[in-house]
C-alpha cells in the first residue's frame, strides 16, 4: 500500500510552520484510522 500526502504553506500567515503540523497531523491519523498503515509506504509531497 502506498499513501500519499500532501502539504502546502498557509497564504493566510506565509510561515512554513503549518507544513510540519499537517504532516504530524496526517502520519497520526494514518497510524491510527488505516488498517495496514505500518507496512505502507507514505509519500509527501510539500508545497511551499
Amino acid at each position: 500500500m502506498v499513501i500519499f500526502i500532501y502539504s502546502r504553506k498557509s497564504k493566510w500567515t506565509g510561515r512554513g510552520e503549518s507544513v510540519e503540523n499537517q504532516l504530524a497531523m496526517c502520519r497520526d491519523y494514518i497510524q491510527y484510522n488505516i488498517e495496514g498503515a505500518g507496512e505502507a509506504e507514505i509519500v509527501t509531497y510539500e508545497e511551499m
